[in-house]
């Protein structure tokens, strides 16, 4: 058997350091069969110390950050995406609702030109939405028309004021209300 010592100091080795010894293959068997000389073997001897490197597990790590910010980059874009384009289709509805509501209160002031004591409340469907107006009698010939129009979950109201009916109807006000 042979024994080595040499001090972790003398060579600069650490504790995970591993050492291997390469005899060449005459003295090596010579060794194996116990009849080297016990002094011999050591000018022919090749010591290599063999550092355990951590160059594998640091490039596994990194790829592995990079790997997840990546997918929070990539997860942070689709939530964004869906955000916008759900903003985009209630903007959308919103536009059809007012546009409805408009559509409504024309109608009533076509209503109040053809029928000049026109009062109560009517439903329109008009695509894919739903409108109502209502117009109130005032003192002469003054109408207060309220309209609302739903787009899905989407709705909008318009208060309007007409002054006179004839010869022609004049609308004095005209709002949205919230």
């Amino acid at each position: 058997m042979i024994k080595f010592f040499i001090h972790k100091n003398n060579v600069g080795l650490t504790q995970t350091d591993e050492i291997r010894v390469f005899l060449p293959s005459d003295l090596g068997e010579a060794v194996r069969a116990g009849t080297a000389s016990r002094g011999g073997w050591k000018k022919n001897a090749k010591i290599a110390v063999l550092r355990k490197s951590h160059n594998g597990y640091i490039t596994l790590l990194s790829v592995l950050v990079v790997a997840a910010v990546g997918m929070a980059i990539a997860v942070s874009l689709l939530l964004l995406g869906v955000g916008a384009s759900r903003t985009s289709f209630a903007l959308e509805q919103s536009h059809q609702a007012k546009a409805l509501t408009n559509a409504c209160v024309e109608e009533a002031l076509e209503t109040i030109r053809e029928t000049n004591l026109f009062s109560g409340t009517t439903t329109l469907a008009i695509g894919a939405g739903s409108c109502s107006f209502g117009v109130s009698l005032g003192a002469g010939e003054i109408r207060r028309i309220f309209a609302s129009s739903t787009v899905w979950t989407i709705t909008r109201k318009a208060s309007t004021t007409v002054s006179a009916i004839n010869p022609a109807v004049i609308v004095v006000g005209w709002q949205e209300i919230p």
